[in-house]
């Protein structure tokens, strides 16, 4: 359990080796950082490795989406440019309300922790090659999916002829 959280940010300067050199003030040199204080239930020893590595796969994470964060972003933008120009099965009210709807996202509406794209061929839906960003480029790829079996209420979700549609992820996020 969790009894108290705590953060502050600093700007840090470091060496070649990472090694904390001193605080500073917004120069070319310096990095923001934040310091997180955690206080918790005391464990026994034997089960304070398990408990490291939850938190170093957590800040892998982290690390993960903030190194994708703008990637991810361009990404959007670039999927947001093709539905402008892309000729779709939809109305133009549709296709004007999900061009806003995703530009409005990048503008501070939505944290982008991952993103992987797939495709639909031959009655499958596989990962595609472009790499995975965030916290799903720390997972295996996902693994193919064949339609026919699906539950049928996942096959009507996956063919309606809706341009943006939203659902959960497969597995719990380790950030949020």
């Amino acid at each position: 359990t969790v009894h108290h959280l705590g953060n502050v940010v600093f700007t840090t300067v470091r060496d070649a080796n990472g090694r904390l050199d001193g605080f500073a003030d917004s120069s070319g040199d310096s990095h923001r950082e934040v310091f997180l204080y955690a206080e918790i239930d005391r464990i026994p020893e034997e089960e304070a490795a398990a408990v490291r590595r939850r938190l170093q796969l957590a800040l892998t994470d982290v690390q993960a989406t903030v190194r994708d964060h703008a990637a991810m972003k361009d990404t959007l933008a670039a999927i947001t440019a093709t539905l402008r120009d892309a000729d779709l099965p939809v109305d133009e009210a549709e296709r004007e309300e999900a061009i806003a709807f995703l530009a409005w996202l990048p503008q501070n509406h939505f944290t982008f922790l991952g993103y992987r794209s797939f495709s639909y061929e031959d009655g499958a839906i596989r990962q595609t090659e472009e790499p995975a960003l965030g916290i799903l480029s720390n997972r295996r790829p996902a693994t193919v999916r064949r339609l026919d079996d699906q539950d049928g209420a996942v096959r009507d979700f996956l063919l309606q002829p809706t341009l943006l549609s939203f659902s959960q992820a497969g597995t719990r996020s380790r950030v949020h």
